[in-house]
């Protein structure tokens, strides 16, 4: 039996993120579900919107993704998270479109 013998402070380190994984995995996995969700929408609507699929409408859906999931927040989440949003995915699609030779802005 092994019962006489403790772990190490390894195992019970791997132990520890593993449980810190799963629960705080399933909050973070719906949150980025609920940020993905709002992007797509918008980015199809100003996709619609504006008849042209360009890096402008990347940074404006990421700022309306970040506005819309922060609304509960108030005012100052909201401007904190739809211009963090609105940067980070406006910077993702332009790298994008600049690996691809793809046009930044279309007119």
């Amino acid at each position: 039996m092994r019962g006489d013998v403790p772990p190490s402070p390894a195992k019970l380190r791997v132990n520890r993120v593993l449980n810190a994984a799963s629960n705080r995995g399933t909050a973070w996995g719906n949150n980025l579900g609920c940020v993905g969700m709002f992007f797509a929408l918008s980015d199809s609507a100003l996709c619609w919107v504006r008849g042209n699929d360009d890096v402008l409408n990347q940074f404006a859906a990421g700022t309306v993704a970040g506005l819309v999931y922060k609304l509960p927040a108030g005012p100052r989440p909201m401007l904190v998270y739809g211009s963090a949003l609105g940067m980070g995915f406006g910077l993702l699609s332009t790298a994008n479109a600049l690996y691809r030779g793809r046009q930044l802005v279309a007119f």
